[in-house]
C-alpha cells in the first residue's frame, strides 16, 4: 500500500492546510500587547534594558512569577528577539509560536516512518491541527511559546524519551527542561515520561529522569504561590460528580461543532463522543497494562511515544477539570483550551492506528477520513473567523486607546492597576523597546460624511453600551462600524462594534455570513475625561472610509 502512495499529491494534501494556518497567522497577528503582555513580556524586556547584564538580575527577571506559573522561555524568546532585532515585535512572537506547532507533524511523520504506517493515514491530522479554533492560544503574543509550546515540546521530549539512545536520552532531558519552564503543566512530563520509560523497563534512564528533571521541577516550584483570586481545589472538589462531567466532557469537545449551535447540543454531543473516547482508550489502556505488567512484556518504543504522550495530555486535562470545574462546563468550550482537545483526539487516533490497523487499511476508510478531516478545518474557519476577527479588532483598539486616552475597554481590572501598567507601557515606548501598530480606523474621526444613521445609546450602572441597526459589514479584516466619541477639546475615542454570526443555515439561506446589526462592547465611563460628547458612527469598507452622523450625545 505505501508503495503506491503518491508522495507529491500527499505532500500537497499535507501542506495546503498548514499554508492556509500560517498565511492566516500572518495576516490576522498584530504587534500589540495585551493584557497579561504587559507584565509577562514587556516588564521583564524594559526591566533586563535597563539594569546592567548580571546572571542573577538576568534570571530574576526570567524567573518572576507570572500569574500561578513561572514562563521562563516565553520571556527569554521575547528578550533574545528584543536583542537581535533592536525591538519587541510582538507579531513576531506570535508567528514564531505558530511556526514552532511545524514540530508535530515532523515528529509524527517519523512515528509513521517508524512503524510502516500508511503515510495517507497522517493526512488527517495535519487537517485537524492546522485550523484556527484555537484562536486565543495563536494570536495573544504571550501564549504561543506558552499553553501551545508546552504541548508542542511535550510531544518531541517523549519522542526522544522513547527511543532508546544516549543520545536521545541527553535530547528529552534537555527539550524536557525547555517544556517544564514553558508553563507550569510543563512539570507534568516528568510522571509521565517515568511511566513511559518503567512500561520498558528502562530502569537506569528512569532513575536519571527522575533524578534530573525531579531537580528542575523542585526548583519550578520553590516560592511559586496560588494567586489569592484563582479558585480553590477545595471550592472544586465539594462537587466531585462536576469534576467527573467536565473531565469526561473535556476529552470529546473535539466533536463540538461550533459556537453557532445552541450550547446544551454542543455539551451533549462532547459529553457522547467524550465518554466514548474515554472507554475506547481505557480498554486498550487495560491490554497493555496486563501485557507489560502481567506478562512483563516490554513495551514497544513506537507505543510507549503514544501512551506516554496520552498520559502527559490526560494529567493536564485532569488537573485543568479539577481546577477550574467550579466556573461551569461552558468554560471549557472557550477556544484558549482547544488545542489540548485536539492533542488528545489526535493521539487517541494515532492508539486506533496502532493497536487496530485492519480499520484502515481500506481505501475507502482512509478516503473518509481524509475528507472528514478537511470538513473539520473548513468547519473550524467558517465558527471561529468572526471570534479571531473580534480578538483581532480587541488587540488594536485597547494599544490605540490606551495610547490615545490611557484605557483599555477590554480590561476594566486597568483602572485598578492603571499605575503599573503605565509604568511599563510608557517605559517601552520612551525606550524604544516597543513601538505600535498603525491602526486603520484612526483616520475614521476625518472621514467624510455620507449620511445619517440610528443609533441605541444606552448609559448605566458605570458603563455605556451603544447598538446600531442595519449596517452590514463585508468581510474584510478591518471592515466594519466603529463608534466615534468626540469632545470639543478635541478628546475623542474610537470603539468597535461586533456583529452575531449567522448560524450555518442561515448562513446558506441569506448569503451572509453576519446578521446586520451591530453591538459595542460596554465601554467604562471612568475612561471619559471631558463631560459631553458627540456620537458618531466610522464605517470601513475595504479601503473605503466614511462617517454617519448619529444626533446623539453622550453627556456624563
Amino acid at each position: 500500500m505505501t508503495a503506491r502512495i503518491n508522495r507529491p499529491l500527499l505532500l500537497a494534501c499535507c501542506a495546503v492546510p498548514i499554508v492556509i494556518f500560517l498565511w492566516t497567522v500572518f495576516a490576522m497577528s498584530t504587534n500589540t500587547p495585551f493584557q497579561d503582555d504587559f507584565d509577562a513580556l514587556l516588564e521583564p524586556v524594559l526591566l533586563l534594558h535597563s539594569q546592567d547584564f548580571l546572571w542573577a538580575g538576568f534570571w530574576r527577571a526570567l524567573y518572576q512569577q507570572d500569574d500561578e506559573r513561572r514562563i521562563v522561555v516565553d520571556r527569554l524568546i521575547a528578550y533574545l528577539l528584543y536583542t537581535f532585532n533592536g525591538e519587541l515585535n510582538l507579531k513576531l512572537m506570535v508567528i514564531g509560536g505558530a511556526l514552532n506547532l511545524l514540530i508535530v507533524p515532523a515528529v509524527l511523520y517519523r512515528w509513521f516512518k517508524s512503524t510502516a504506517t500508511s503515510l495517507v493515514l497522517m493526512v488527517p491530522i495535519v487537517w485537524v491541527l492546522f485550523n484556527i479554533q484555537f484562536y486565543e492560544t495563536i494570536f495573544w503574543a504571550m501564549i504561543p511559546f506558552q499553553h501551545l509550546a508546552v504541548f508542542v515540546w511535550a510531544i518531541l521530549t517523549m519522542w526522544l524519551l522513547t527511543r532508546g539512545t544516549r543520545a536521545t536520552l541527553l535530547g528529552a532531558l534537555a527539550t524536557g527542561l525547555l517544556t517544564i519552564y514553558a508553563d507550569v503543566s510543563g512539570n507534568f512530563i516528568l510522571p509521565a515520561g517515568l511511566l513511559a520509560l518503567a512500561a520498558q523497563y528502562r530502569w537506569r534512564e528512569a532513575a536519571i529522569w527522575l533524578l534530573v528533571l525531579g531537580i528542575v521541577s523542585g526548583f519550578y516550584f520553590t516560592g511559586l504561590e496560588m494567586p489569592a483570586y484563582r479558585p480553590k481545589f477545595s471550592d472544586n472538589f465539594s462537587n466531585p460528580f462536576q469534576i467527573v462531567l467536565v473531565l469526561i466532557t473535556l476529552f470529546g469537545i473535539w466533536a463540538d461543532p461550533g459556537p453557532t449551535f445552541p450550547m446544551l447540543f454542543r455539551e451533549g454531543l462532547s459529553l457522547a463522543f467524550g465518554l466514548a473516547g474515554l472507554i475506547f482508550v481505557l480498554q486498550l489502556l487495560v491490554k497493555e497494562v496486563k501485557n507489560t505488567v502481567v506478562r512483563k512484556n516490554t513495551l514497544k518504543k513506537d507505543s510507549a511515544f503514544l501512551w506516554g504522550t496520552l498520559g502527559f495530555i490526560t494529567i493536564v486535562l485532569l488537573v485543568l477539570a479539577s481546577g477550574r470545574a467550579s466556573e461551569g462546563l461552558e468554560t471549557f468550550f472557550n477556544p484558549r483550551y482547544r488545542h489540548m482537545y485536539l492533542f488528545w483526539i489526535i493521539f487517541s487516533y494515532l492508539l486506533a492506528v496502532r493497536y487496530n490497523p485492519v480499520w484502515f487499511r481500506s481505501s475507502v476508510v482512509q478516503n473518509t477520513l481524509v475528507a472528514g478531516s478537511v470538513l473539520f478545518c473548513a468547519n473550524a474557519y467558517l465558527m471561529y473567523w468572526g471570534g479571531l476577527d473580534k480578538y483581532r479588532k480587541t488587540f488594536l483598539i485597547d494599544a490605540y486607546q490606551w495610547y490615545h486616552n490611557r484605557s483599555l475597554p477590554s480590561s476594566p481590572i486597568y483602572l485598578s492597576l492603571r499605575k503599573r501598567v503605565d509604568d511599563i507601557y510608557e517605559g517601552v515606548y520612551k525606550q524604544g523597546i516597543y513601538h505600535p501598530e498603525k491602526y486603520p480606523f484612526e483616520t475614521l474621526p476625518d472621514a467624510p460624511v455620507e449620511g445619517k444613521i440610528e443609533v441605541a445609546l444606552h448609559q448605566a450602572d458605570g458603563g455605556v453600551d451603544v447598538s446600531v441597526a442595519n449596517v452590514a459589514r463585508g468581510m474584510g479584516k478591518n471592515d466594519g462600524a466603529y463608534l466615534i466619541f468626540r469632545a470639543d477639546n478635541g478628546e475623542t475615542h474610537i470603539l468597535p462594534t461586533y456583529h452575531r454570526q449567522r448560524p450555518l443555515h442561515r448562513l446558506l439561506l441569506d448569503g451572509s455570513y453576519y446578521y446586520p446589526d451591530a453591538q459595542m462592547d460596554r465601554y467604562a465611563t471612568d475612561y471619559f475625561k471631558s463631560k459631553a460628547f458627540e456620537v458618531e458612527v466610522g464605517i470601513i469598507e475595504g479601503k473605503k472610509q466614511y462617517r454617519l452622523i448619529t444626533g446623539k450625545q453622550l453627556r456624563l
